[in-house]
């Protein structure tokens, strides 16, 4: 029998959702995005060399939500480390394991995956979002990971003032399959609840509030370094941000 959560994402997938069927590597090698998508990586590649400095050991690590499996073809092959994944969606699943056919990825949402061994490192990237419990998500993570071992979560920063001035002047065309809308500040009083320890962030570009503008600036040399300069005055009203936890 289906649960709730697969009927959900079934519905959706029938009734032809973007969000659940759009192809994540086309949004992520848009002019601007790939930009933003090398800052992950530099980010997630030296959260993944200070765990391996720590451990001194071969790193197992997760992808919790990998979606179509875009970082899995980008940081799945490197000689420290063997990765393996899931996800709640089957089409993406199996783009997935067409991509990395070499990593076991599984179907599975947060509440039905019981790993079959501890990680060094989860990565959660743009997830905890879409999920009504999210606390208990990362109380998952958590007991999911090595002792000291590291989570990399990332989420929008979609409490921001700017963000909300968005979704008010939208109104009922502001359409979006999140459930949360984070703050920096938010998200380190979840952890906390969760049992984590925040060391690294990484906050990206100044999100304007104006998708037209935004697109146009960060597809500019001049406009990405305008909108990353400003991130680093004005925090608070980054597009996303990236942190790199330990638990306690």
């Amino acid at each position: 029998m289906n649960t709730p959560v697969q009927s959900t994402v079934q519905e959706e997938l029938n009734n032809r959702n973007p969000w659940y069927t759009g192809d994540q590597s086309e949004w992520a090698n848009r002019p601007g995005i790939r930009d933003i998508y090398a800052g992950r990586e530099r980010f997630f590649q030296r959260c993944l060399d200070r765990t391996h400095d720590h451990f001194r050991c071969h790193l197992h690590v997760l992808d919790a939500g990998c979606g179509d499996g875009y970082w899995l073809t980008r940081l799945g092959h490197p000689p420290h480390t063997q990765w393996e994944a899931f996800d709640y969606n089957p089409v993406r699943v199996r783009r997935a394991r067409q991509a990395s056919p070499d990593i076991e990825v599984t179907e599975s949402c947060f509440a039905d995956y019981h790993p079959r061994h501890l990680f060094h490192v989860v990565l959660c990237s743009q997830v905890l979002e879409h999920i009504p419990d999210d606390i208990s998500a990362l109380k998952a993570i958590r007991s999911w990971l090595h002792p000291e071992g590291t989570l990399i979560l990332g989420v929008p920063n979609e409490g921001s003032l700017l963000h909300r001035w968005k979704r008010h002047r939208m109104g009922e065309r502001f359409v979006t399959d999140h459930i949360h809308f984070y703050t920096e500040s938010g998200i380190r009083v979840l952890l906390l609840r969760a049992g984590f320890k925040t060391h690294h962030v990484m906050r990206e570009v100044l999100y304007t509030g104006i998708e037209r503008l935004q697109d146009f600036l960060i597809r500019q040399r001049l406009g990405f370094a305008l909108l990353s300069g400003l991130s680093r005055i004005i925090p608070s009203e980054c597009s996303d941000f990236y942190m790199e936890c330990t638990t306690r």
